[in-house]
């Protein structure tokens, strides 16, 4: 059984803090096939997810808080 890791965006590639979709890239150049997240702002849903579809990342887990934050 092999160990496999995803890319927690909330404490990895933090020099991008400010951009998601950053975070989203520098994860994927690093290597990852999969990222977590918690409470992303600042950006769409919907540029969220194409930078999913476009880096191939796999959303492992995205923690926001129901009905209080809007992406």
């Amino acid at each position: 059984m092999s160990i496999k890791f995803c890319a927690n965006l909330s404490f990895m590639f933090v020099e991008n803090c400010e951009n998601i979709i950053l975070q989203y890239k520098a994860a994927r150049r690093a290597g990852f096939r999969g990222v977590e997240c918690g409470f992303p702002s600042g950006h769409t849903l919907a540029e969220i997810v194409a930078v999913k579809n476009e880096t191939g990342l796999q959303q492992v887990l995205l923690n926001i808080c129901k009905g209080k934050i809007k992406i």
